[in-house]
């Protein structure tokens, strides 16, 4: 009986629960994964700010540095050239003679290269120098008082902004890359700087092969052991995205400034050797040096010897476009970046902007890392068309197949 009263007692003190309320719980559940969400965007953007400031400051001390900055991105540039080579030789060769028989090679053919070469490029510099002057005076005077009737029909403005393109490209370049910066003039200055940086970056990228795996076990031993995998496979792919794509990019442009050469020197084009080598240079940036390359050969050829020349070299540049187009990019650089044409336009624009012409070199290589990381922490969710109901297809619509996670 006391018992009894007890819990009535209890129960009448307990208050009454309220009634159910779904929209509350639904609220409440909708504000709980709110904030998450919302501190994941805001720890997110301090992190992009405090990489910017940390590469701010990391890109004035590296400046600062001089010919260290020029020996590490030098060493680091040829080491990522002789990897490949040196990897496969090192399976069946131990790491001193897989790594002396690749620089062995590549030291006698720079050397055969500049005794064949080097004469015939230093008188093309020393004319195309002494001849510019009334090179870009007859152009202008072309332009601006024209003599045939189809330049005659083209706008004065236009006619004036073509006339202007030799000198402001001339101007460009020189400030671009003859000055890049303060420490590239200052480092280049004595012949004991040169000196040391021929021979401190071979050197030094020798050391950075030897000392790779080393370096590599020493980087995994302070990562946590729960994210070590993960690690290695961002490293592994960091290197077939950016490693692939700089080996690839010099081995397109080597074919384009050999292929671009010889089309000169065979079209008797002044300067032919000159311009085949720039071409070649030119064709490092994605789509601006295809046109870099091609347009003072046409120019030339136009000038020197006359519309039927300049027509055969437009024409054999189109070719050569063709061949790196369709036959080298697509077997060497495409399957390394995986980025769109759009994404590479947009990168080469901030790039440019934001570095000038480093920015241009290191824009697509950079933007290649960053898919690769965000790829591996954040990978994308295969989505069948049905999901995404395209608009646009690659194929005709109706061919589309609604379970395929492509268009």
């Amino acid at each position: 009986m006391w018992e009894r009263r007890y819990r009535m007692r209890s129960s009448s003190r307990t208050p009454a629960r309220e009634p159910h309320a779904p929209g509350r719980d639904q609220a409440a559940s909708s504000q709980a994964a709110a904030l998450p969400r919302l501190a994941v965007w805001f720890y997110g953007l301090g992190a992009v700010v405090l990489g910017w400031l940390i590469l701010e400051k990391v890109v004035t001390y590296l400046v600062a540095a001089g010919t260290a900055t020029a020996t590490a991105v030098g060493a680091l540039f040829v080491a990522y050239i002789m990897y490949p080579l040196v990897r496969r030789l090192n399976v069946r060769l131990p790491l001193w003679a897989a790594i002396t028989i690749p620089y062995a090679l590549f030291a006698a053919i720079i050397v055969l290269s500049v005794w064949l070469f080097a004469p015939r490029l230093v008188s093309d510099v020393e004319s195309l120098v002494a001849d510019y002057p009334r090179f870009d005076a007859a152009q202008r005077h072309y332009l601006e008082h024209p003599t045939d009737a189809a330049v005659a029909r083209i706008p004065l403005s236009l006619r004036l902004r073509l006339a202007q393109t030799p000198s402001r490209t001339v101007a460009y370049v020189q400030h671009n890359i003859f000055g890049l910066s303060a420490w590239a003039v200052a480092t280049a200055k004595s012949a004991m700087s040169i000196t040391i940086l021929l021979i401190a970056i071979p050197v030094a990228s020798i050391y950075m092969l030897a000392e790779a795996e080393r370096m590599k076990r020493l980087f995994l031993g302070i990562i946590p052991e729960r994210v070590r995998p993960k690690t290695v496979d961002i490293l592994t792919d960091l290197n077939i995205a950016v490693g692939g794509y700089v080996r690839g990019q010099l081995i397109v442009a080597a074919t384009v400034g050999i292929l671009a050469s010889t089309l000169l020197v065979g079209l008797n084009v002044p300067y032919g050797l000159l311009v085949g080598v720039w071409a070649g240079v030119a064709d490092v940036l994605p789509y601006v040096g295809p046109l870099a390359g091609a347009i003072p050969a046409i120019a030339l050829a136009l000038h020197a010897n006359g519309l039927a020349n300049g027509v055969f070299v437009l024409i054999g540049f189109v070719i050569i476009n063709q061949i790196e187009a369709h036959l080298l990019l697509p077997r060497i650089i495409a399957k390394t970046v995986h980025i769109t044409p759009l994404t590479v336009i947009f990168a080469l624009i901030i790039g440019g902007e934001l570095f000038g012409l480093p920015g241009l070199l290191i824009a697509v290589p950079a933007v290649g890392a960053v898919r690769v990381i965000v790829e591996h922490l954040y990978p994308p969710e295969p989505l069948t068309n049905a999901e995404v109901r395209p608009a646009l297809t690659q194929v005709a619509r109706v061919d589309v197949d609604p379970n395929a996670t492509h268009t």
